[in-house]
């Protein structure tokens, strides 16, 4: 979505995703208990938030460092995934 000038961190499939306060680190209780929707996050370091899948599993994600608008764009994301979630 960096194209249109937008965030490219979206969901798909009918995931959600959870906002956190930027800068917060992912964890399973604030994850399940978040009820902030939202259908893109920020590219931008820091931004912290959580993916709940439609099977129901989740992952806490944490934006470490971004490369945009320059060649070539890339993203470093620390991602954990919650093994049985549901």
């Amino acid at each position: 979505n960096t194209g249109a000038g937008g965030a490219p961190l979206q969901t798909g499939g009918g995931d959600q995703m959870v906002s956190l306060p930027n800068g917060a680190t992912p964890t399973y209780q604030a994850c399940k208990a978040d009820t902030i929707t939202s259908v893109e996050e920020s590219f931008n370091a820091g931004t912290a938030y959580c993916i709940i899948e439609n099977t129901g599993r989740m992952a806490g994600v944490t934006v470490v460092s971004a490369n945009f608008p320059q060649s070539p764009e890339y993203l470093v994301l620390h991602v954990t995934i919650w093994g049985n979630s549901p």
